[in-house]
């Protein structure tokens, strides 16, 4: 039997971590769930995922993709996988979410589709995009979050600090951890507009 790569995407502040919950939460009742986050999410704990309003449930950190693998092979009775904040495990997670799609698991997974730039999220270290595992997917969950100027809805990241686009350290890799206080959710219109 296979299984089924589910896609839950959008800017930050979307819903995408509690709309994994509420999925894990289902799963809960009629298979055996694990949930998964990268180790450099480090925002609200390590063993943790978190939404912004508090809610958690219980994850494995790993510090790369083929943790996830490793684990998954030596703990064959689990039946669907869930992975939180996907865009920043490297890129050998697009082949461990099919191979085990083709063993039969359920992949779940969440993440940015976009980085504030409003370009395709990249995998660490990698020329592949957060759009190659989006086009793997059996359904793909579109979140929006509300822009932060006009309350409209907004499918964009708004990096809050500007002094970050100047920083050449920090354009080689622009991944920046953070919440509320460094990045909000804004439409296109206000996109990247001070």
């Amino acid at each position: 039997m296979k299984g089924k790569i589910i896609g839950i995407i959008g800017p930050m502040f979307s819903g995408k971590t509690t709309t994994l919950m509420r999925e894990y939460d289902k799963t809960k009742l009629v298979g055996i769930p694990i949930i998964f986050k990268p180790k450099i999410d480090d925002r609200y704990g390590n063993d943790e995922i978190v939404t912004h309003d508090k809610e958690k449930r219980q994850a494995i950190n790993c510090s790369t993709s083929n943790r996830i693998f490793k684990y998954l092979c030596d703990n064959k009775l689990v039946t669907d996988i869930f992975i939180d904040e996907v865009q920043f495990f490297d890129d050998d997670i697009i082949e461990i979410i099919d191979w085990f799609r083709l063993e039969g698991k359920n992949v779940y997974f969440s993440g940015l589709n976009q980085d504030y730039l409003g370009k395709p999220f990249y995998f660490k270290n990698s020329n592949k995009n957060i759009g190659e595992l989006l086009c793997m997917c059996d359904d793909t969950k579109h979140l929006s979050a509300r822009c932060s100027i006009c309350g409209e809805p907004a499918s964009k990241t708004h990096l809050k600090n500007q002094e970050f686009n100047n920083d050449d350290e920090f354009n080689k890799s622009p991944v920046l951890l953070g919440n509320n206080d460094t990045y909000e959710a804004r439409c296109y219109k206000h996109h990247n507009k001070d």
